[in-house]
């Protein structure tokens, strides 16, 4: 039986070097959207009281939240020496920090992880969420939250830019056993797998899609060191790539060679464009 009964992504979180440079890289380029709630708003409303609370136990990191592809996007930046955001920049550089899922009771959810034995952290009790600890599910930082903000499907204001997002496609951890992983996510928070998107050569890696809440969650094994996830898991099983969905493949690759972000790997209908180009965040392509 499921321990946790996982709703929507709450918000998937990037570790960037600078918020601002990205910020605006994701609304030119991709054309990121706005959250669509005011952060200035009173604690009356709870979406907004949880953004600004949120804030507080990340050591004085610089954040900003938008929307890509309908879903909330969380960039960090800075904080202080030591700090969760700095620690993370320190030893991983630019990439995907955490994914945040909704749940209707917070703290019976985080009873029930206890009672687990699965460790947990940074407990924000006014900003009503808290992570479980990466150690104890197999690198992938997790967080929950009864917060809300709304329903994940693009606003109005999203889209214009060089290329047209449709949505997440997936966010990529490696893992050192994907298999073992999906059966851990699938009994935890009921991870589903799933096929049908386009992946690397088996040969190379092992690679599992798994559902949780509306969010894919792709998990990745290297088999060779061929394998652009090698490196990755090298430094330690973690959340590290964003992979998003477009309408025409080509047509969208041709648009960010023109505007900077050169192709490094093209393979059938999954593309990566160059991480130095995308201010460090590895991002891959499908349609």
């Amino acid at each position: 039986m499921t321990l946790i009964e996982a709703g929507r992504c709450h918000r998937v979180a990037l570790a960037v070097d600078n918020v601002s440079q990205v910020e605006g890289w994701l609304r030119r380029v991709l054309g990121a959207g706005s959250l669509g709630i005011d952060r200035r708003a009173s604690r009356d409303d709870a979406g907004a009281a949880r953004i600004n609370s949120e804030m507080d136990d990340l050591a004085g990191a610089d954040s900003q939240i938008l929307r890509l592809g309908g879903y909330p996007i969380i960039l960090f930046s800075g904080g202080a020496v030591g700090g969760p955001v700095a620690a993370h920049l320190t030893r991983f550089g630019p990439s995907v920090h955490s994914l945040a899922w909704e749940v209707d009771d917070l703290w019976a959810t985080q009873n029930l992880l206890v009672r687990r034995g699965i460790g947990l952290g940074a407990i924000n009790v006014p900003g009503r969420h808290f992570f479980m600890h990466p150690r104890d599910t197999r690198g992938v930082l997790m967080e929950w939250t009864d917060g809300n903000f709304g329903e994940n499907e693009r606003r109005p204001d999203e889209g214009g830019g060089v290329v047209d997002i449709d949505s997440i496609a997936w966010v990529s951890a490696a893992v050192t056993d994907a298999e073992e992983t999906a059966a851990f996510l699938g009994d935890l928070c009921g991870a589903s797998p799933i096929g049908g998107n386009e992946q690397g050569p088996s040969d190379r890696e092992v690679t599992i899609d798994v559902v949780i809440g509306d969010l894919t969650l792709r998990l990745v094994t290297p088999r060779s060191t061929a394998s652009p996830y090698a490196d990755v898991l090298a430094a330690g099983p973690r959340l590290c790539a964003l992979a998003l969905k477009v309408g025409d493949l080509d047509k969208s690759m041709a648009s960010l060679e023109e505007a900077g972000a050169p192709v490094v790997r093209r393979e059938g209908n999954l593309a990566a464009t160059d991480p130095a180009a995308t201010f460090g965040i590895p991002i891959e392509w499908t349609a």
